[in-house]
């Protein structure tokens, strides 16, 4: 059994594809019958403008430089699923898959909804916390409460990706 918390194991490989490999629905049912997850859309993604200069953007890539970022900072980083910036590391900055890699992007083990869902299931409920500025918040994939990190590898040869997760 691969160790699904590790980028290279392969319980996490992941697929690039094309825009036009896409097919605008969900892909088919498994004849195994496997367990499903929880699923959520995504139906449009907030902007948050946080912009770091390359010094401090690199800083999130080793332990030492990390740990030496202000609070402030790191209040301005996000712990939810997200797309680009830098990655909201749960452990270690050292795990990353470097050089050569670029950090995509982040999965939480929860689902955060910004409103209240068009139809709330068992496992969606109100976030008394607000944390985030969600309203709603829902049982997520599985990455053992943690965090998941995507990172893509474009300069050798055909592009490859990496996840994995800290909890």
């Amino acid at each position: 059994m691969c160790a699904t918390w590790e980028a290279f194991s392969g319980a996490n490989s992941c697929l690039i594809l094309e825009p036009e490999m896409q097919t605008g629905h969900l892909t088919e049912y498994p004849a195994d019958s496997p367990p499903l997850d929880n699923a959520a859309f995504v139906r449009g993604w907030d902007e948050r403008g946080l912009h770091l200069a390359v010094a401090d953007e690199l800083a999130f890539y080793t332990d030492e430089a990390f740990f030496q970022l202000s609070d402030e900072m790191l209040a301005n980083v996000s712990w939810s699923t997200r797309l680009g910036g830098v990655p909201r590391w749960i452990q270690s900055a050292e795990e990353s898959p470097r050089p050569g890699w670029r950090f995509v992007g982040q999965l939480d083990s929860l689902y955060s909804f910004r409103s209240a869902p068009s139809f709330s299931p068992d496992w969606i409920s109100v976030d008394s916390e607000q944390f985030e500025g969600r309203t709603h918040i829902g049982e997520g994939p599985n990455f053992g409460g943690g965090i998941a990190y995507l990172f893509l590898r474009e300069n050798e040869g055909n592009p490859a990706a990496a996840m994995f997760w800290q909890r």
